[in-house]
């Protein structure tokens, strides 16, 4: 008989508001889809994959999709495509408007390891994320890798733990840039240097970016200002053309700060973070009488007599009333009353690293009671290389740390101790504070 010719079949697309387009097809496809509502809208999350990739893309990869447009909405703007699609391939990830392509799947027994299953969540919501910047939020990537990559790879980093807490994230953490951060400089690049310039793009345009943005929110703004700030640039920018200059102004104006000093370091300078606590004075007051205390424990840096209090900042003479002489000239106020025993100790503070950085600062007292005290970073706007903190408190403290949460990419952990034997006793210090000696740079 005679062969009976297909008739053609012609699909016709329609989007309004996009820079690029991508298309896929397959007879093997599972669809999956779920309705999200978004603003006053029903958004259509959708994923496509051939059975090789089953179990692991079924249900997840669906869900996923979903959480990250309702997430990135919440930080930003409503999602305004009708239309999210993960589509699987079997390796990376790349990114289009309204679609999105996704590699990792099972072995060809059907199993997968828990990290595979992770690998794979953070890719969907690292790709599907990318809607918002670069494709709504319309930054020139081929010239500013760390405006889509960079900002998108810091919301990726929110999604995964508001998916789960426990979510082991891989970029976003302060401390996953450090070793990045103390590299030689002749061998990295600014993140401002253009894309196609830069070396190590991965760390420089993802990572330090990403890590950048999540001490801003967490150890300097604070996370409401930085997201009322975040959700100001994305709205003004949206489906324009932002420069690096109109986000660092427009984070500077919404958030009410000069975030000058930041930008300068993190995207303009090839500095880190390493800030020291170089020495204490410790001085008693007993009987509203003063002398200086000293400490006992090895390699502590205090001989007792003359010490810092000579170099520095005061001076408090026998039979002078201490407390009335710390109120006139250090303008502070406490609640130590007179009639009780208290303790001043003046801390030298070093920035090693170049970058200003708040100092968050653990004070261990001899009764095992801790508390914190944060010293913002303005502080170095006098000086950027020392600072000296007089504090009055009414109990004795065994020891002083920095950061103990590595919450700001310091990169020398063992510095921040005081005293410096503290360090090796505890487990967030002792592994790097033998190799300090060769990161630190006077």
């Amino acid at each position: 008989g005679k062969m009976k010719i297909r008739e053609k079949k012609t699909w016709n697309f329609r989007a309004e508001k996009v820079r690029d387009f991508a298309f896929a097809c397959s007879r093997k496809f599972i669809w999956e889809a779920k309705g999200v509502e978004i603003g006053d809208k029903r958004i259509l999350a959708q994923a496509m994959f051939p059975p090789e990739a089953d179990p692991l893309w079924n249900d997840l990869v669906v869900d996923v999709t979903a959480h990250t447009i309702v997430h990135h909405s919440r930080y930003t703007f409503d999602y305004p495509y009708p239309s999210a699609l993960a589509i699987h391939i079997n390796h990376a990830g790349m990114e289009y408007p309204m679609i999105c392509f996704n590699g990792r799947r099972p072995d060809a027994n059907g199993e997968y390891s828990e990290y595979i299953k992770n690998r794979l969540i953070g890719l969907i919501i690292h790709e599907v994320g990318h809607n918002f910047f670069p494709m709504i939020v319309n930054s020139n990537e081929r010239q500013w890798t760390w405006m889509d990559e960079g900002m998108n790879s810091f919301l990726e980093y929110l999604a995964e733990k508001d998916w789960d807490p426990e979510f082991p994230s891989r970029r976003g953490p302060p401390k996953t840039v450090k070793k990045y951060m103390g590299m030689d400089p002749e061998s990295v690049s600014t993140v401002m240097t253009p894309a196609e310039l830069v070396r190590n793009k991965g760390l420089n345009g993802y990572w330090k970016p990403s890590a950048s943005f999540n001490i801003l929110r967490e150890v300097i703004l604070g996370e409401d200002e930085f997201d009322f700030a975040l959700k100001t640039y994305a709205q003004r920018w949206r489906f324009k053309h932002p420069s690096p200059g109109d986000f660092f102004r427009t984070m500077n104006n919404a958030s009410g700060t000069d975030l000058n000093w930041f930008w300068r370091g993190w995207f303009f300078t090839k500095d880190h973070v390493d800030i020291s606590i170089d020495s204490i004075t410790w001085i008693k007051v007993q009987n509203n009488k003063p002398y200086l205390g000293e400490y006992t424990v090895p390699d502590s840096g205090i001989s007792g007599e003359g010490s810092m209090a000579d170099r520095y900042t005061f001076r408090i003479t026998e039979g002078r009333d201490a407390i009335e002489y710390y109120r006139n000239y250090m303008k502070e106020t406490w609640d130590v009353k007179a009639d009780k025993d208290f303790h001043i100790y003046q801390l030298h503070f070093r920035n090693i690293g170049g970058i200003p950085m708040p100092i968050l600062l653990k004070i261990d007292y001899m009764d095992g009671t801790s508390e914190y005290m944060r010293l913002p970073a303005e502080v170095w706007r006098k000086d950027n290389k020392e600072f000296v903190k007089a504090i009055i408190l009414s109990k004795e403290v065994k020891g002083f740390v920095i950061d103990p949460e590595e919450k700001s990419a310091d990169l020398v952990i063992g510095n921040n101790y005081w005293p410096r034997n503290q360090a090796e006793e505890s487990s967030l210090g002792a592994d790097e504070y033998d190799s300090s000696k060769q990161v630190q740079k006077d």
